[in-house]
Formats: C-alpha cells, sequence, structure tokens
C-alpha cells in the first residue's frame, strides 16, 4: 500500500522541486520509525525475556546493532537521494524563468524542514527518548542541521539546473 503511494507520488521518474519537500518528510518519519524500533528492542533486551533462549538472544542482540548501524545509513541515503537530485538537475532541460517559482518553493520547503527540525529537537529533549536518541549521533546532527543542508543543497541543485540549461540548452 506505501509503494503505491510513494509510485503515484513520483510517476515521473526524474527528480523535481518537489522532492526537496517529499525527501525531509520521509526522512522524518523513517527516523522516528528507527527510534521506536530501537526503543522497542531495548526495552525486550534489558528485560531478559530470552535470557533461556541463545538464538533469540542473540537474534535481539543483532536487530540492536542492525538498527545502531542505520545511523549511518541514513547519512548515506540522504546524501545519495541529494546526489541523485543534483545529477538529475543537470540533465533536465527547466528553462531559467522559473527560478522565481523554484524560489518561492524553495522558501516554503525551508520552512517545511525547519517545522520538521524542530519537531526532532522537541522530540530529542524528551526524557524518555533523549537515552535512546543519544545513540543516533549521525541522525541528530543531520536532523538539526536539516534547513541549512536544503538551502544549499537547493542552491547547487539551482545553479546546476541552469548549467545543463545552457549545455542542453
Amino acid at each position: 500500500m506505501y509503494i503505491k503511494i510513494f509510485s503515484k507520488l513520483k510517476r515521473n521518474k526524474r527528480a523535481s522541486f518537489l522532492d526537496f519537500f517529499l525527501i525531509p518528510v520521509l526522512l522524518f518519519v523513517c527516523v522516528v520509525f528507527l527510534i521506536v524500533g530501537y526503543m522497542i528492542l531495548h526495552k525486550v533486551n534489558s528485560t531478559n525475556i530470552f535470557s533461556s533462549d541463545t538464538d533469540a538472544q542473540n537474534a535481539i542482540n543483532k536487530a540492536e546493532t542492525s538498527l545502531l548501524n542505520m545511523d549511518s545509513m541514513m547519512l548515506f541515503i540522504v546524501f545519495g537521494l541529494s546526489l541523485f537530485t543534483m545529477i538529475s538537475a543537470y540533465f533536465s532541460t527547466n528553462h531559467p524563468a522559473f527560478f522565481i517559482f523554484g524560489v518561492i518553493m524553495l522558501a516554503i520547503a525551508i520552512m517545511i524542514t525547519a517545522i520538521i527540525s524542530n519537531t526532532y529537537n522537541t522530540l530529542d529533549t524528551q526524557p524518555t527518548l533523549n537515552d535512546t536518541t543519544s545513540n543516533f549521533v549521525k541522525v541528530r546532527f543531520l536532523m538539526d542541521k536539516l534547513p541549512l543542508y536544503l538551502a544549499f543543497i537547493a542552491f547547487t541543485t539551482s545553479i546546476l539546473m541552469y548549467i545543463g540549461y545552457q549545455r542542453n540548452g
């Protein structure tokens, strides 16, 4: 079901300015699921329910380690999506007249990412979640700097779109 929704959002295969809205929202949802999943596994592991079954205990330990490794993977995914957006922008043939529209969309996207970043900081400062979120250092850094990162990527993408237009135009 979720794949159908995502495929309807991305009918065309090319990147667009709408990615600046979609990527931060999906990042926030994935980070929340990651933190909740780690909290659940850590709580199960700390109760020693599976202490008598070594295979189950090993599986819980490996699942916890896997979720902690997702800290680095989230950074890799965001940088990969950003690189894809920049490369796609270079090969697109958008006219520079749409630059003003893009700046307006970018301002809206930066406001949305600022709200997402503040929401994450609110979750991060909660005492029940602070112990868990302190394990995800790279995600915390990314979510704190998300509006600045989006502004940098959008600025770079705008330049690449103009260079691509000059090359292809």
